[in-house]
């Protein structure tokens, strides 16, 4: 048995979608968004900043 533990954490960073807008909704609750800008603006930063996949959520 080998003492080195090899696992690895992923984190997926996640954007929501509503009609092309990236945002956060308040406990989950349609209608309470805040909106971030451009959903592909998000994403195209956070492959900027190194993620190699994004989970897209098309609300």
């Amino acid at each position: 048995m080998n003492p080195v533990d090899t696992s690895k954490l992923i984190l997926l960073p996640a954007v929501d979608v509503v009609d092309g807008r990236a945002v956060r909704l308040v406990q989950g609750q349609a209608g309470s968004e805040t909106e971030y800008g451009s959903a592909l603006d998000a994403a195209m930063t956070w492959q900027r900043d190194g993620a190699e996949w994004i989970h897209l959520v098309d609300l």
